[in-house]
């Protein structure tokens, strides 16, 4: 049940908030007038209550902001017991109660880029929404500022998965407190400069190092199964950028140790093979520079693709891309 002051807020705004009501349903059919309101109860009511705690005068405007995204997260059924990605309810049951300080100041903005930050989370395979949420926790505890925090919250989605946010973090990360930056990356007590430096150099840097020809990752999968290719995968390299096959269909690959992530590209790009002759594949056996790794859950490597730091390889036995770290430090 809705509180007093709740009801009174949505009282004084009755027609407008009607009208707002009846816009959406044109826009979502499957808006849901009780969902809706259980949403309002359960959720952006103590929502209001906590902030009327903390700072009475924010109330109004996010009352305003919560309704409108309430309605677009309700009519596609992002939030709620049917959602489809429970990290949405999470949002804002769980991270945004802690938050409010920096809610208070530009509620809409804040919903709205929490909001598209944990979606684009959710719907990346392989990316940790829950991560995200208890970094951003953890961040909204450490800084007063609200710009500063959902910055902090791009860089966050770089380590959370998102790994073609990569470049523009590190831009990012540059204007932000070196030791905020630090935690989120799982590198406390190192600077940024020194940190920037370490993760410019090798995509797949730790601070506790890591060796030459180490298996990442793997990804992929058969479509039939959950995965994302409906044929055996090939891959291969033009310049510093590696692709993915299967099919018809062609993935432009960006992975570092945070993440692997593929965005569709064109299979013209599949004609230009760069040779990676500094790599040897001799059945299931890569050798590097004299050093080797066997992978001895494959019969043989079918395809392989190479830039500076980073080895992909394919194999007949699985729909999986095996993701190598070619750079190391140990």
């Amino acid at each position: 049940m809705i509180s007093a002051a709740f009801a009174r807020l949505l009282r004084d705004g009755r027609n407008d908030l009607n009208t707002r009501f009846q816009t959406a349903r044109h826009r979502y059919p499957d808006l849901d007038a009780a969902r809706f309101r259980r949403f309002l109860e359960e959720v952006v009511d103590p929502l209001v209550l906590r902030m009327a705690a903390v700072t009475p005068a924010a109330i109004p405007d996010l009352l305003n902001a919560s309704y409108d995204v309430a309605l677009d997260l309700c009519g596609q059924r992002l939030v709620g017991s049917e959602a489809r990605y429970p990290e949405m309810n999470a949002l804002w049951r769980e991270l945004l109660p802690v938050s409010l300080p920096l809610l208070a100041p530009v509620p809409s903005r804040v919903l709205v880029a929490l909001g598209n930050a944990i979606h684009q989370l959710a719907t990346t395979p392989g990316a940790r929404p829950g991560e995200w949420l208890d970094l951003m926790a953890a961040m909204a505890s450490r800084t007063s500022d609200t710009p500063t925090w959902l910055q902090l919250g791009q860089v966050a989605a770089w380590r959370c998965g998102l790994s073609h946010y990569r470049t523009s973090a590190l831009r990012l990360a540059d204007r932000l407190p070196g030791p905020l930056v630090a935690h989120i990356l799982g590198a406390e007590g190192r600077s940024w400069p020194e940190l920037r430096q370490a993760l410019s150099t090798d995509p797949w840097w730790t601070p506790a190092g890591h060796p030459r020809l180490e298996e990442v990752t793997r990804f992929g999968g058969f479509s039939g199964l959950g995965g994302i290719f409906q044929s055996l995968p090939a891959v291969s390299a033009c310049e510093d950028q590696l692709f993915v096959f299967s099919g018809p269909d062609c993935w432009l690959v960006i992975a570092d140790r945070f993440g692997v992530t593929l965005h569709r590209t064109t299979p013209a790009e599949r004609q230009v093979v760069v040779d990676g002759s500094r790599v040897d594949i001799r059945s299931n056996l890569v050798t590097l520079q004299g050093k080797k790794r066997s992978f001895d859950d494959i019969s043989r490597i079918s395809s392989h693709a190479a830039t500076e730091h980073t080895l992909l390889l394919c194999s007949p036995d699985s729909y999986q891309v095996i993701v190598v770290a070619l750079s190391g430090s140990l």
